[in-house]
């Protein structure tokens, strides 16, 4: 059974889209997670940077919370795009952007699919991308 949840927020004030649905990178190395993270209620995510990562030193790590029943579960989802999060390091931007999920997906044969947008401050977009 196929499962499609898109969430449409709402930007709080003062605050823009600067990246539009982006996927989260390395879901299909965490499929369980991920499944169990959809198939949840009260979704919502959050990021961490992860500057120990052996593979990117940039890399920033995406996880999603769930409510239920018996408590909160946090799950590891997977990574920023390494493009984003290189630029989002090189700008210092972590501390004023947020990342807000967008679209979660599983087909029928297992494929599973995870897009956010990052939002930050009104005005700032353009020196974000360096312009």
């Amino acid at each position: 059974m196929a499962i499609k949840k898109r969430v449409d927020y709402e930007s709080p004030d003062g605050f823009q889209i600067f990246e539009n649905e982006m996927p989260v990178a390395g879901v299909h190395a965490r499929i369980s997670a991920c499944t169990a993270f959809i198939k949840g209620k009260k979704h919502q995510i959050a990021w961490a940077r992860e500057p120990n990562n052996a593979h990117d030193s940039n890399a920033i790590r995406i996880v999603g919370t769930t409510k239920g029943l018996f408590g909160t579960k946090q799950r590891f989802l997977g990574y920023v795009p390494a493009e984003v999060s290189a630029r989002i390091a090189a700008g210092d931007w972590f501390d004023s952007l947020i990342p807000r999920l967008r679209f979660m997906r599983i087909s029928d044969d297992g494929y599973v699919e995870i897009t956010f947008d990052i939002i930050g401050p009104k005005g700032e977009k353009k020196s974000y991308f360096g312009e």
